[in-house]
């Protein structure tokens, strides 16, 4: 396997676990954001996360945790 860079086409092989016979993919230049519009490589089969999926699941995380601390507080409070 070679990675993609910015000036050169990376590749990847794949063997067949039957009969053995190889496939080479290539694995297109990167581009910038100015070029495509977007970051990251340039193959549209290869899935690109974003920073919100990333800060989406840290706000349901910090959410929950704070409905539980408040749960808590509520349940010593009421037992007194």
């Amino acid at each position: 396997m070679k990675e993609a860079t910015e000036t050169e086409e990376g590749s990847r092989e794949r063997v067949c676990s039957v009969c053995g016979e190889k496939e080479t993919e290539v694995i297109p230049v990167l581009t910038t954001e100015a070029e495509e519009g977007t970051t990251g490589t340039a193959n549209p089969e290869i899935p690109q996360t974003s920073g919100a999926v990333a800060g989406g699941i840290a706000a349901a995380a910090m959410l929950a945790m704070a409905a539980g601390v408040a749960a808590v507080t509520l349940k010593k409070k009421r037992e007194g």
